[in-house]
C-alpha cells in the first residue's frame, strides 16, 4: 500500500467469516514495510479479510481476499513460527524472511540457502553449505551454534547490506557464501 506521502498510523486486516458477519479490525504491528497478524483459536469455515492502512490522508483498503480453516486439528506450530505473506514467502518474529521449497529446503532472506531441521524444542537446526549445521533458537537469534567448531556465530548485516557472519571462535568476519 502506498503511504501518499503521509506517516503511516495504524495498519491491519479487515476479517469476516461470512458476508452477513461483522468485520473484524485486527491491528498489525508495523515492521519496516511489512506487517502481520497472527489469526488464532478460528473455527472452521471461510473467511473473507482485507489489508488497510490508515495515515492523515485517509484509509486504503486493500483488493478482498479468502481463505479456508479447515474442520480438522491445526499441528503444532513450527519452532520458526512463520507466517505466510501474499507472495509466497514466510515471515517469522524472529527468523525473518524465508521460502519454502520442500523436502526441508527454505530460502533464507540474509543466509541463501539453508536445510532445515527443527529440534522438537522450539529450536532449528541449519545445514548451510559453507558453514555446515548450525542451530538457533528465537531467545539467542541472530546467534548461531557452529557444530563442526563448536562454537558461536554472529550473523551481521551492514547498512549498506552486506551480510557477515562473526565467528567468535577464530575472531574473523567473513562474507556469508
Amino acid at each position: 500500500m502506498a503511504d501518499g506521502g503521509s506517516e503511516i498510523i495504524e495498519v491491519g486486516v479487515i476479517l469476516s467469516e461470512s458476508r452477513e458477519s461483522q468485520e473484524i479490525r485486527m491491528v498489525a504491528e508495523l515492521d519496516g514495510t511489512e506487517f502481520f497478524v497472527r489469526l488464532e483459536d478460528l473455527a472452521p469455515g471461510r473467511y473473507a479479510y482485507r489489508a488497510y492502512g490508515l495515515n492523515g490522508v485517509g484509509e486504503t483498503i486493500g483488493a478482498l481476499r479468502h481463505f479456508e480453516q479447515a474442520d480438522e486439528e491445526i499441528p503444532e506450530e513450527s519452532a520458526l513460527q512463520g507466517v505466510e505473506t501474499a507472495d509466497g514467502w514466510m515471515r517469522s518474529p524472529w527468523f525473518g524472511a524465508y521460502r519454502e521449497y520442500g523436502g526441508g529446503w527454505i530460502f533464507h532472506a540474509r543466509l541463501g540457502w539453508l536445510y532445515l531441521s527443527e529440534d522438537g524444542q522450539g529450536g532449528a537446526w541449519l545445514w548451510m553449505e559453507s558453514e555446515g549445521w548450525l542451530w538457533t533458537v528465537a531467545e539467542v537469534w541472530p546467534f548461531l551454534w557452529k557444530d563442526r567448531s563448536q562454537g558461536w556465530l554472529y550473523l551481521i548485516e551492514t547498512s549498506g547490506g552486506r551480510r557477515m557472519i562473526y565467528d567468535y571462535s577464530s575472531g574473523r568476519i567473513q562474507p556469508i557464501r
